[in-house]
């Protein structure tokens, strides 16, 4: 699998909710009207009250866009669909809605994954929501009736 991070800042004015609501629901959906969706296609929006992120070093960005393909020449083609006359001008043109441009900064990525016990794989997984698959922020969940909450 061929695999590239985005590393974006949200534009200066605009609050974090506002930056997230517009990429998910505006620029997103432009996106995948105009190429087809990547095989992973994911974004990790910063926490910055979180003390983890705090107490960390500066972080210079407010999401990490993970995009997936079957290989170099998907992500090519699909890069050429955004990258089309007509086309480049209009993703240009959004992004320049909501993200500082000058700050974009993507990698190809090589990834290595440590392989979890059978029994660990079993534990649901959970972020920083509010329902099973979104739980209460800073909830742990170790199985699907017991959260458990973290400082």
């Amino acid at each position: 699998m061929f695999k590239a991070f985005a590393f974006l800042t949200k534009k200066d004015g605009l609050g974090m909710q506002e930056f997230i609501d517009y990429y998910e629901g505006k620029h997103i959906p432009l996106i995948l009207s105009l190429a087809p969706a990547p095989l992973i296609y994911k974004r990790r929006y910063i926490v910055r009250d979180q003390e983890l992120t705090k107490s960390g070093n500066l972080v210079d960005y407010d999401v990490m866009t993970e995009l997936g393909f079957a290989d170099q020449e998907e992500f090519a083609s699909w890069m050429g669909k955004l990258s089309a006359p007509g086309i480049a001008e209009q993703v240009a043109e959004d992004e320049g809605r909501f993200l500082d441009r000058s700050r974009i900064k993507v990698y190809v990525v090589q990834e290595h994954e440590t392989p979890v016990s059978e029994e660990r794989a079993l534990v649901p997984r959970v972020g920083l929501g509010g329902t099973t698959e979104n739980p209460p922020r800073g909830a742990v969940s170790l199985d699907s009736h017991q959260p458990r909450f973290q400082a």
